[in-house]
């Protein structure tokens, strides 16, 4: 589960190149109905993901959309569109999977990028620490999916050509973590250094928890952008998004985990959140 290629159960373009990776979005088209194959009548909407590349040598970047599967199958994206939620994997054997499988696994040989890098929560997917590496891409003719799905057509000019699964044949510059400093190419700033004093509160099972934590303060950034109310289980994406650039992907990512414990929640001052609610919301007092 998660973002690691070791958890994993197209076009001509990008082949031979060099390019550092620029960005990333995770993005889901519109709701159709499968007309052939053994899902022909179920809906599927298409979830991809798309890299965007600066290639050397030129000064604009690049993107290609590389699919993961039924977005119906997976959770929400986040507003930046950089996380997406989910305790689901993406398919070794998808577009998107084969080229975060060699970006982590060459298939020249030699050092990729350290998977360990990523994210471990095991209900969300993130992969801002793979922006700023610097790869060849190569974009080979894939056989197996050329028998499978045809030969992709031109709808311009009619020509049919075989389709091609985009891949990394070696990592040039591995993005590796600095002490004290976020991994990734993303700038961060150090976390808020105010704390929470201790607070000691009654939650939902009748038992106390008492809590001492600057991620409190997260949380009531988070509610105070979203008019004071958020139900928990909008509370992880709203996470990423609010503390995307502020903090460090480790903190951010301990904040998240600690903000979700249904008892940290409880004892959160200012704060009122009841575990045991049908809706679980989390709303600011007064």
């Amino acid at each position: 589960m998660g973002a690691r290629p070791s958890s994993f159960s197209r076009g001509g373009l990008f082949n031979n190149v060099d390019a550092t990776i620029a960005g990333y979005t995770f993005q889901v088209g519109d709701t159709v109905k499968v007309k052939t194959g053994a899902n022909k009548g179920n809906d599927f909407a298409p979830l991809t993901f798309v890299p965007e590349f600066l290639e050397d040598g030129k000064d604009e970047n690049s993107d290609i959309r590389l699919l993961v599967g039924n977005a119906l199958d997976f959770g929400e994206v986040s507003d930046d569109g950089r996380t997406l939620a989910t305790d689901r994997s993406i398919p070794r054997n998808s577009e998107a999977g084969t080229f975060l499988y060699t970006l982590c696994n060459p298939t020249e040989g030699g050092e990729g990028f350290d998977e360990n890098q990523l994210s471990e929560d095991p209900n969300s997917i993130n992969y801002e620490p793979i922006i700023g590496t610097r790869v060849r891409l190569i974009n080979p003719v894939d056989e197996e999916k050329t028998k499978r799905q045809g030969k992709q057509k031109n709808a311009k000019t009619g020509k049919e050509y075989d389709r091609r699964t985009l891949q990394v044949s070696r990592v040039y510059e591995s993005v590796r973590p600095v002490a004290g400093k976020a991994s990734g190419a993303t700038k961060t700033t150090k976390p808020a250094t105010t704390t929470t004093k201790s607070a000691s509160r009654t939650n939902g099972s009748g038992k106390t928890a008492a809590v001492e934590s600057p991620y409190y303060d997260y949380l009531n950034g988070v509610l105070g952008a979203n008019d004071g109310v958020l139900p928990k289980a909008k509370l992880r994406m709203k996470l990423m998004s609010y503390l995307q650039g502020k903090v460090a992907t480790s903190d951010r990512d301990a904040a998240i985990k600690f903000l979700f414990d249904d008892k940290n929640l409880a004892a959160a001052p200012g704060v009122t959140f009841d575990p045991t609610s049908d809706d679980k919301l989390i709303q600011l007092n007064g």
